[in-house]
């Protein structure tokens, strides 16, 4: 199974502007960063999606912090490339500045709008695994403190390094009021990071499928889940780690699915589905004879006709269609 896996950024409002008076730093629970800043505005709209925090520091400096997904993990300075990439193809004229690695990888440079205003513009990137917030900072052309108040702003933010948010994971808890280490929550975020949804505007991205489904899989409450539930976590974590060719992993994930396929009732049966996916993981590994076992428990718990017919395309099974003995197999001669 091979899915596509493009950057996505999902931009939701935020949430209204606090009149409480100037503090010195902004914490926020979930995302797992603080930043401290001399007369930082505290409390402003702390949002529900990319666009976690917005306010205005000393020196007139306005910022937003916001958090982007990647298809893999990726150090600060590719995102920061990746940003400059995106800026050279703009429209608007730029005046290039200065780039640091301190704090962390970082822009500054002047914009000229269509309309002839100038601003100094500030970017500095903290990566965390699949995850980078941004932190963008700006503030008039005028101010003779721009640059040294955005790196004062940049030098102010810190991210734990445990902190493991996912976009759908929150927006989902805060859809139906749940918490975010509910396993149901983060069971559908899973799903939908692996596959894609339409109607999230996510696109798939499997890297970050097994980043939530992980945390699912570590729940010990053993009431967390329902049998069936129980299943496709680990069945999903299984094809997203073989969609990454992460076949070790995968072939762990889905030997444990498969035992828990046999926990299933039969109106919940998954026909072979964890045998099947099983003898992918091994096939790509090159271990052919497990493979062919697996691949049989598919077709004896399954659909016969289907599997074969599903195998006899599946670039993740050329390795055991090679072997004399699959041909066997399938023609019901194993």
């Amino acid at each position: 199974m091979r899915l596509p896996t493009p950057l996505l950024l999902l931009l939701f409002p935020a949430l209204a502007a606090s009149t409480e008076e100037p503090d010195e730093a902004a914490t926020d629970p979930y995302w797992g960063f603080v930043l401290r800043a001399p007369g930082l505005e505290r409390g402003l709209a702390l949002g529900s999606g990319a666009k976690l925090l917005e306010g205005r520091a000393a020196g007139g400096v306005d910022f937003e912090v916001t958090v982007q997904e990647g298809a893999t993990p990726q150090p600060a300075a590719a995102w920061r490339a990746a940003a400059e990439k995106a800026w050279e193809e703009a429209k608007r004229a730029r005046k290039d500045g200065e780039r640091g690695d301190d704090p962390a990888p970082h822009l500054l440079f002047v914009e000229e709008t269509r309309a002839g205003f100038r601003r100094h513009h500030g970017y500095a990137f903290f990566a965390r695994r699949c995850h980078c917030f941004v932190l963008h900072a700006v503030v008039a052309e005028k101010s003779e403190t721009s640059a040294a108040s955005m790196r004062a702003l940049f030098s102010g933010f810190t991210l734990e390094e445990k902190a493991r948010p996912a976009l759908l994971v929150h927006l989902l808890a805060r859809a139906e009021s749940a918490r975010t280490d509910d396993p149901r929550i983060l069971l559908r975020a899973g799903r939908a990071y692996l596959l894609g949804d339409d109607r999230l505007r996510q696109a798939p991205n499997p890297a970050l499928a097994i980043e939530v489904l992980e945390r699912a899989a570590a729940l010990e409450d053993p009431k967390a889940y329902d049998a069936l539930e129980r299943w496709t976590v680990h069945e999903t974590l299984g094809l997203a780690a073989l969609t990454l060719r992460r076949t070790e992993e995968a072939i762990a994930w889905l030997t444990k699915a498969e035992a828990l396929a046999r926990e299933l009732p039969e109106e919940k049966s998954d026909r072979g589905r964890s045998s099947y996916n099983l003898a992918c993981a091994l096939s790509v590994a090159k271990r052919i004879d497990a493979a062919l076992e697996a691949f049989q428990r598919a077709l004896a718990r399954g659909p016969r006709d289907e599997w074969i017919e599903h195998a006899r395309t599946d670039d993740d099974l050329i390795e055991l269609r090679n072997d004399p003995r699959y041909g066997e197999l399938a023609r019901g001669e194993g």
